[in-house]
């Protein structure tokens, strides 16, 4: 007997876009959760609906309420005596978790970041990206305003958890033993940079970034006993990049940037590559067509927030090809990225 999905597809489709729906409220869930420091209180054990009030300053009935949600999608378990206690998924949300996913939870739930994304129908008909519609800047200038430090921390901390979570499809998916010498180009704290690093024990690195991961990326270096491996170079990359690596990667960079921006960093990568024999830009970023579906969606967030996107791989054979590069080949990493290999057609 065919299921109900095939005999009636139009109540399949309904049901995707009820839960779709039911997805976002869940997301606003999760940030409330994480935003009241809910998994932290409950890192050492369960706590009832009366003590986790107390200690955060809220209403015992709606945070009851919004703890039986939150065990409702799995973060939490409910006990018999109203208390409450971590699952998995909560666990991720705690601060101090090493592999903490609270950054990516909270920064897109934030209400100034939700104002951008409700402008996303008069970004489609203007162009202008929704973020600057929204708040009259870039989304980088508003991130440097002294008072807008938490949500700027939440995004640091989004970038640095989207770069553990995808760290190992990229390292299984590459032959990075190839190479002796890295140059990470905004890097962070160069968490990839250290599994790279770490699978290949005789290359080195340099991790290029802006002035604000300076010393968390020294900190993290030093648990990774890196210090010495690793050169840290802080500053604008179109003055800091090294020569004569013969590994430049980009994870995640090109996506924020248009094309004129992309080509005039990838410019810069070459002529810092200069002649290095065996020479290779990596870039670890989405191939729309030739990478999951998932990519066009979170190609949502560049139309949104920046002014970059998720490229095809005729986008990225245009882009390439003006700053004096082309494609050797690319190697799918996860359901989402690819390592994309290029080389230069100098010489």
């Amino acid at each position: 007997m065919q299921s109900e999905s095939i005999e009636n597809p139009e109540r399949a489709a309904a049901q995707r876009l009820y839960q779709y729906n039911v997805d976002l409220k869940v997301a606003f869930v999760l940030y409330a959760v994480a935003k009241l420091n809910i998994p932290d209180l409950l890192a050492d054990g369960p706590r009832s609906t009366a003590d986790l009030a107390a200690a955060t300053g809220s209403d015992p009935h709606r945070l009851r309420r919004l703890l039986r949600a939150a065990a409702g999608v799995d973060a939490l378990t409910e006990e018999p005596d109203d208390s409450f206690a971590l699952a998995a998924m909560g666990d991720l949300l705690r601060s101090g978790h090493p592999r903490s996913m609270r950054g990516m939870t909270t920064f897109f739930c934030e209400p100034d970041v939700l104002a951008a994304y409700g402008g996303l129908v008069e970004s489609v008909r203007t162009g202008v990206p929704a973020f600057q519609l929204r708040h009259q800047e870039p989304l980088y200038d508003f991130l440097a305003r002294p008072q807008k430090k938490e949500v700027r921390d939440e995004f640091d901390a989004a970038m640095v958890e989207f770069g553990q979570y995808f760290a190992d499809d990229f390292l299984t998916s590459f032959d990075f033993s190839r190479f002796s010498r890295f140059a990470d180009i905004g890097g962070g704290r160069g968490q990839f940079l250290s599994g790279v690093l770490t699978a290949v024990p005789s290359a080195t690195g340099v991790l290029v970034d802006g002035p604000a991961v300076a010393d968390s990326a020294h900190k993290f270096l030093a648990t990774q006993n890196l210090s010495d491996r690793v050169e840290v170079r802080i500053g604008d990359f179109f003055d800091i990049l090294p020569a004569g690596c013969d590994a430049y990667v980009l994870r995640g960079v090109l996506e924020d940037w248009a094309d004129a921006d992309a080509v005039r960093l990838l410019s810069r990568i070459r002529q810092a590559m200069g002649d290095t024999p065996g020479a290779r830009l990596l870039i670890l970023d989405s191939v729309i067509g030739e990478t999951g579906e998932l990519g066009k969606v979170l190609d949502l967030d560049m139309q949104v927030l920046v002014e970059g996107e998720h490229r095809t791989r005729a986008q990225w054979d245009d882009v390439l090809a003006r700053a004096g590069f082309d494609i050797v080949g690319i190697h799918p990493a996860g359901d989402v990225w690819a390592v994309i290999e290029c080389r230069s057609t100098a010489g």
